[in-house]
């Protein structure tokens, strides 16, 4: 199992259900992007309420781990993780 699959399972297990959903701003994404040393870009709110995130392929552990140990007290309960298929071997 890959780090990153992990990671998206562990994100998955820690979500509180949708009747408790939080909405979490751009901008408060973005400072915890500046926070953990990672692009604005890995990280992306919707509308709903729900946050995009997306690492890229050389994303370290320790980047990751920032950033999901950072979005939990946010209260965000719906976070898509984008990205581990694509960086399969063979595509």
């Amino acid at each position: 199992m890959s780090a990153m699959f992990a990671i998206a399972v562990y994100l998955q297990a820690a979500a509180v259900s949708d009747t408790a959903l939080a909405k979490v701003s751009q901008g408060e994404l973005n400072a915890i992007s500046a926070q953990c040393g990672t692009p604005e870009r890995w990280l992306r709110a919707q509308r709903k309420g729900g946050v995009i995130f997306r690492p890229s392929q050389t994303a370290k552990f320790e980047q990751v781990e920032c950033l999901i140990r950072k979005l939990r007290p946010t209260g965000a309960t719906k976070i898509g993780y984008i990205g581990n298929d694509a960086y399969r071997a063979g595509k």
